[in-house]
């Protein structure tokens, strides 16, 4: 398998994984994977769908606000937060 099939190859577990609901750790051990190799993948199509120090800003429903920080870190909030605070932790 080359480089290019392989990397197809992941990206389709990537998608598996996030449509699955659940945890990387579960995901990995259900398809017979090292959980540090999930977690590159992961890392490695999140750094190239969002460029490097984007912060990913969403309203997923009318109940809540999603903040996805390039590092991975995801933050939910109510729709009710106060602005101050989310301007806050857009400026982490």
């Amino acid at each position: 398998m080359n480089r290019e099939e392989k990397r197809r190859e992941m990206e389709d577990l990537i998608a598996q994984w996030r449509e699955s609901g659940k945890t990387q750790k579960d995901f990995a051990k259900e398809h017979d994977i090292r959980l540090s190799k999930l977690r590159y993948w992961i890392r490695k199509n999140r750094e190239e769908r969002e460029p490097e120090g984007f912060l990913s800003f969403s309203l997923p429903g009318e109940n809540s606000i999603r903040l996805l920080y390039p590092n991975g870190i995801e933050l939910q909030m109510p729709a009710g937060t106060p602005v101050s605070v989310i301007r806050s932790l857009l400026n982490l």
